[in-house]
């Protein structure tokens, strides 16, 4: 009697497979979110890509270069979404069967003074609603090695498809996150002090403020680092961290390029740089007190040994834009 409906159960009980077309945004990306319990980070990458350079392997997380298969990223979203679909799709398959059991039990009836008949009332398919994609990602990257588009809010390191750490990109991004938090330090300021007080908002800022100074030389560091060593025939580094020393990385560049910082920033900037790269220095080895090394190294007469730097976001801003004009430079003696 329900020979149809029985057909179809025993068909979904060994399994099916079911092609879904998660909603991308507007641009064709799609949401992912990192499996990694201490992570979780949320990013995008555009559809084509990830059919094409991920497939049905494995990705990264941008953030914490994470490895998973492929179906691990879906959004909480998404998979709401997709239990609704497999829901609508199994709804559909059952109405039919046991549809075409009542066709067929109606049919076998014969006239008598008993009439018994079948209606099937189909059930109220499920509301399947487009979901929203995530807010619009701030940065967007395409990999150097594979080509794949991915996007991040902040910074992101790895490509989700290869996993590949671009130090170019890398360090263009600390830049630009650096300029955007000095422009925004007063709204933040504003923003600390009205949520707690005067305290708090000032030692945050200036913790953040100083904080970025480090960043940038860190960049900068791991770029110069990067860069040099793919020159032939340069050998090893004399000592770690020497490009955090302006005057002694420009020599190693000269000597194996026959140019130096010169080449790319004025003497003052140059002298301006020096100044920054030193004040970096204090904060980290010092606790920001000056000593008469930082005086001597950097010519900076402002200050009495003994006192605690001020860095002001100006100071942070400057070092960004000297940072990124050298960066620059030093890619164009590499192809």
């Amino acid at each position: 009697m329900f020979n149809e409906i029985l057909k179809e159960l025993a068909r979904l009980e060994r399994g099916i497979k079911l092609s879904v077309n998660v909603p991308l945004d507007a641009e064709g990306y799609l949401d992912r979110l990192c499996p990694a319990e201490n992570c979780r980070a949320e990013f995008k990458i555009h559809d084509d890509d990830w059919t094409a350079k991920v497939g049905d392997t494995r990705a990264f997380c941008p953030i914490c270069r994470n490895e998973a298969p492929a179906d691990e990223w879906n959004t909480p979203e998404q998979l709401r979404y997709l239990t609704k679909v497999a829901e609508a799709h199994v709804s559909g398959i059952t109405d039919k069967a046991l549809e075409t059991d009542a066709r067929r039990f109606n049919r076998s009836q014969r006239p008598g003074f008993i009439q018994v008949s079948l209606s099937v009332t189909p059930s109220a398919p499920p509301v399947i609603l487009a979901i929203d994609a995530a807010e619009a990602m701030r940065q967007q990257f395409t990999c150097d090695v594979c080509g794949c588009r991915y996007s991040a809010i902040g910074a992101a390191f790895f490509c989700v498809a290869c996993g590949h750490n671009s130090v170019l990109s890398s360090f263009d991004q600390a830049v630009a996150i650096v300029r955007k938090t000095m422009a925004d330090v007063s709204e933040i300021r504003c923003i600390l002090t009205e949520a707690r007080d005067k305290d708090v908002a000032q030692n945050t800022v200036r913790e953040m403020v100083e904080n970025g100074m480090g960043r940038l030389v860190g960049a900068f560091e791991h770029l110069a680092k990067a860069r040099y060593e793919k020159l032939p025939s340069t050998g090893k580094l004399p000592r770690p961290n020497i490009f955090q020393n302006i005057v002694d990385g420009s020599d190693l560049w000269r000597n194996a390029t026959s140019k130096g910082n010169e080449n790319f920033l004025s003497t003052a900037e140059i002298n301006d740089i020096i100044r920054l790269f030193q004040q970096h220095h204090v904060l980290t080895h010092c606790q920001g007190i000056v000593d008469h090394q930082y005086i001597a190294k950097s010519g900076d007469h402002t200050y009495a040994v003994g006192r605690r730097l001020v860095i002001r976001e100006a100071d942070v801003t400057q070092l960004a834009e000297l940072v990124a004009k050298l960066g620059s430079g030093l890619r164009t003696l590499l192809p």
